[in-house]
C-alpha cells in the first residue's frame, strides 16, 4: 500500500492538496515553501508536534509528494473539494452558481449549521460541484448520475440536504430520497429533513409527502402540488427500497400528467 493510500499520512496528503488548488508548483510543495533541507526537516518536526502528522523522514516526505503527483497525473479529470472528497468529470458544468440571497433556502440553511466556517466553506464547494453536474431538462441526454462516497459521521445527511437545498432555490421541485429497509428510520430522516429544511424568514416552503400512491389523501396527491416554475413549494419523499413502495410511487409520480411535465426531480439514494 502507497503512504498516500495509508490513513496516517491523510493530514501531509490534505496539506499538499490545498497548496495544489492554489496552483503552487511541485517544486515549492516538495521543499514546503522552504530554502534548504535542515529548514525542511524542521517544518516535518513542528508539523508532527503542532498539527499530529505522522513522523517523516525528507525521504518519505519526498516518496509522499511523488505519489501525490502520479495521482494528479493519473487523475486529471479530478477536482478535489474540501477536506473528504472528490468530484469527477469535470466536463459536466451547468454554470449554476451558489444562491446568494438572504432568504435563499441554501443561505439560510447553511446559516443553520453552526459548523466551523471551514467545514461549511467545504460543504458549499462540494455541493456546488454536484449541482453543477446536474440538469432539469434530460430528455436528450437522460438521466445523470453521480456518487458521492463519505466515511462514517462525515456529514452524509447535511450532504443531502445541503444539496436539496441548493438545488431547490434553482428551480427543481420534487425530491425523493431513498432509504434502506427500516421504516423507523425512514420517518426518522423525513422527520429531520422538514425540520432542517424549513425555516420561517425563508423564500421557500417545504412539504413531505408520507406515503406517496394513487390513494395519497388529499393535498398528498400529484394533483393537489404546484410544481409550477412560479411556485415557491418544494415537495420531498423519502422512500424505502421496498418494490411495493417504489411502485407506488412511481404511480404518484405518473397519476396527473399536467404535475408530472412539470416536476423537475432529484434522486438521492442514501444506501447505494
Amino acid at each position: 500500500m502507497g503512504m498516500i493510500e495509508n490513513a496516517l499520512y491523510d493530514e501531509p496528503v490534505r496539506w499538499i492538496r490545498k497548496r495544489r488548488e492554489k496552483n503552487t508548483d511541485w517544486n515549492t510543495i516538495r521543499m514546503a515553501n522552504k530554502p534548504d533541507l535542515d529548514s525542511l526537516q524542521r517544518f516535518l518536526a513542528a508539523k508532527v508536534e503542532d498539527d499530529d502528522w505522522a513522523p517523516m523522514t525528507i525521504d518519505e516526505w519526498n516518496r509522499l509528494v511523488n505519489e501525490c503527483m502520479a495521482f494528479e497525473d493519473k487523475h486529471e479529470s479530478i477536482l478535489f473539494r474540501g477536506n473528504e472528497g472528490a468530484l469527477y468529470d469535470t466536463k459536466q458544468d451547468n454554470g449554476l452558481s451558489v444562491p446568494q440571497g438572504e432568504r435563499s433556502c441554501w443561505q439560510l440553511y447553511k446559516a443553520s449549521l453552526g459548523w466551523k466556517k471551514e467545514s461549511v466553506q467545504d460543504l458549499e464547494d462540494a455541493t456546488i460541484g454536484i449541482l453543477r453536474r446536474l440538469s432539469k431538462d434530460t430528455r436528450d441526454t437522460g438521466a445523470i448520475k453521480g456518487l458521492v462516497v463519505g466515511h462514517v459521521q462525515s456529514g452524509k445527511t447535511a450532504n443531502m440536504e445541503a444539496l436539496m437545498a441548493m438545488s431547490a432555490d434553482h428551480g427543481w421541485n420534487m425530491f425523493i430520497v431513498l432509504s434502506g429497509t427500516i421504516e423507523s428510520l425512514r420517518l426518522q430522516t423525513l422527520r429531520r429533513m422538514q425540520k432542517d429544511l424549513n425555516t420561517k424568514t425563508g423564500n421557500l416552503n417545504w412539504i413531505g409527502i408520507e406515503h406517496p400512491s394513487k390513494k395519497s389523501p388529499y393535498g398528498q396527491r400529484s394533483l393537489d402540488c404546484n410544481f409550477s416554475s412560479e411556485a415557491t413549494t418544494r415537495y420531498f419523499t423519502v422512500c424505502l427500497k421496498n418494490a411495493a413502495r417504489l411502485r407506488a410511487l412511481i404511480d404518484w409520480i405518473h397519476a396527473d400528467k399536467a404535475s408530472h411535465d412539470q416536476m423537475r426531480i432529484l434522486i438521492i439514494d442514501d444506501e447505494a
